[in-house]
Order: C-alpha cells, then structure tokens, then sequence
C-alpha cells in the first residue's frame, strides 16, 4: 500500500473531480483547468499510469501542462520586461541628476563670473 500525505491525498481528490468534470462537459468546464499541485500529480498520473486514463483525461492534462507552461513563459516574459523598464527608468534618471549636476556647476560658474565682474 502507498501511502499519502493529507495535500496528497487533496490534489488526487482535486484532480479526480475536476477529470470527472472535465467528462461531464466533454471538455473542460468554462475557466477550468488544472494548476498547482493537481496539475503536478496529474503529471505524475501521466506519466507513471497513462493506460489508466481515457483519451479525453489524458487531452485536459496535457492542455493544463500547456496553459501551464503558457503561463508561466507569458510571467517569465512579463518580468523579463519590467526588468527592462527598470534598467531604462535607472537610466533615465542616472542622465537626469547628471543634467542636474551640470547645471548647478554652470549656475556656480555663472555666478562667480557674476560676483568677480562685480568686484573687478
């Protein structure tokens, strides 16, 4: 006899009613697909028990890795581009204080121009 943590027991619970959903509505019930950890021992059912599961259970498992994977690949892209935006602003603002640095050294030049013409 194997035995089961209680979140294992859990997610084989999740994955049996949502495949039995899934049989119910020919295909997945709107917004329905598996993630987390009844994703991952549905995986685990795929790989290791394949034969014990109809053609239509092996299909949402495989959509569910798909979506999956799409998902965390649009996330990967999504911080990917935040990155990018970070390194921009950074820039942006590292040119800003140096527009800001120049500028108070031509007011300081300007002004002792100013005071010696002043005193001269």
């Amino acid at each position: 006899m194997v035995d089961q943590s209680a979140d294992e027991l859990k997610a084989d619970s999740v994955l049996i009613n949502t495949l039995r959903r899934y049989d119910d509505w020919q295909g997945p019930p709107p917004g329905t697909w598996l993630s987390g950890a009844p994703l991952e021992v549905a995986l685990g059912w795929l790989a290791a028990r394949a034969d014990d599961l109809n053609g239509s259970e092996r299909a949402f498992i495989e959509i569910s890795r798909e979506r999956h994977d799409a998902e965390r690949e649009r996330e990967h892209q999504r911080q990917e581009e935040l990155r990018a935006a970070l390194v921009t602003a950074e820039q942006a603002r590292d040119e800003s204080e140096g527009q800001r640095i120049a500028a108070e050294r031509a007011k300081e030049e300007a002004e002792t121009e100013r005071d010696e013409a002043l005193h001269a």
